[in-house]
């Protein structure tokens, strides 16, 4: 009898022991499925914010480039008191762009911010990015517009160029 009593403890032990390991890991699973969807969850709503940025920074730029390709007319003279008192409007009204310049022969006449860049860097490093209307986006312009070891980037037209 006891023998019988010892085997069943033991049976009974050993289903216990089973039924608590079947539990963890059906636990290790379910806990896993929902750490993986929560972080997708987020994953999804980091992407869409990043995509509602890029549309925002998009019609931005857009709307400044725009802006001051029509500002150029011929009493509008480029870097003149007038042009850098609308540009200083155009940054103001802005979130994404930090100056707003002029180039010619490649370089940096003048910005918003700077006024007029007494000694013109050419802009020598290659675009990161050039979009199908011509815009070029730069990427570290550091130094060419009187700010020492600071990473613009710049969106440029042929008269005109924003750094963001």
């Amino acid at each position: 009898m006891k023998t019988a009593h010892k085997s069943q403890s033991i049976r009974l032990g050993v289903l216990l022991l089973i039924e608590i390991l079947l539990g963890a890991a059906l636990g290790a699973l379910f806990g896993e499925d929902i750490i993986i969807r929560q972080a997708r969850t987020e994953a999804h709503e980091f992407a869409s914010r990043l995509v509602e940025r890029g549309d925002s920074l998009n019609k931005e730029t857009t709307t400044v480039l725009e802006a001051v390709s029509q500002g150029t007319h011929p009493h509008f003279e480029p870097c003149s008191e007038a042009d850098m008192a609308f540009m200083d409007g155009l940054l103001l009204g802005t979130s994404y762009i930090k100056d707003i310049g002029r180039v010619e022969h490649n370089a940096f006449l003048c910005t918003s911010l700077h006024n007029r860049i007494a000694n013109p860097q050419p802009i020598i490093v290659d675009p990161t990015f050039v979009g199908r209307d011509g815009h070029k986006i730069y990427r570290d312009l550091h130094g060419l517009v009187g700010i020492p070891a600071s990473a613009l980037s710049s969106i440029r037209t042929p008269a005109y160029s924003s750094t963001t």
